[in-house]
């Protein structure tokens, strides 16, 4: 089930600070609507949820100025997820925020289903933390290089976020390269 079920073109959220929180199996966004915008917002995942789930509906959203904590998301939990748009979103996903608590399978972005969010641009248009990474060829954006490299597939390239990092990885796909965000 969903917390909040959108399926009016045009709309648009905001929370003036109030967060929202999506519980065990509850999305608190699932966008079934064109035009929706999601601005201003608090969305605290909490279990095997998503803050904002995109579907087929979808032709265009807007998510700005939002903040994703991804708190006690005790597996799978996430915060924007496509999950059965066929084409590709005018997705304008900048200026937001996302946090994790370092549970286990979170998961800030995943697009692996259906390939069809820009996701190099929601990396470089947002702020993640420390650590994070995209693995664009396996369609996420993770709180960790290692669920990245995880994710990723024979010669893909996991891009990293500028920072320090509290982890030990293991690379083991074949032909896997590390890049920075900047390239380098």
């Amino acid at each position: 089930s969903d917390a909040v079920a959108v399926n009016q073109d045009g709309l648009t959220i905001t929370s003036d600070g109030a967060a929202v929180t999506s519980a065990e199996d509850t999305d608190a966004f699932s966008v079934a609507a064109d035009g929706v915008t999601i601005d201003s917002t608090t969305v605290d995942v909490d279990g095997n949820a998503d803050a904002v789930t995109l579907t087929s509906a979808v032709d265009s959203v807007t998510l700005t100025d939002n903040t994703f904590d991804l708190i006690g998301a005790s597996t799978d939990g996430t915060a924007i997820a496509s999950t059965s748009a066929t084409s590709p979103v005018d997705a304008t996903i900048e200026d937001n925020t996302f946090t994790a608590d370092g549970t286990v399978d979170e998961r800030f972005v995943d697009d692996s289903a259906n390939g069809v969010l820009d996701l190099t641009t929601i990396f470089e248009e947002n702020a993640f933390p420390d650590g994070a990474a995209l693995a664009a060829d396996a369609g996420v954006i993770d709180p960790t290089v290692q669920s990245a490299q995880d994710a990723a597939g024979t010669d893909d390239t996991v891009v990293v976020s500028a920072g320090t990092y509290d982890e030990q990885v293991v690379v083991d796909t074949t032909g896997l390269t590390l890049e920075s965000v900047d390239g380098t």
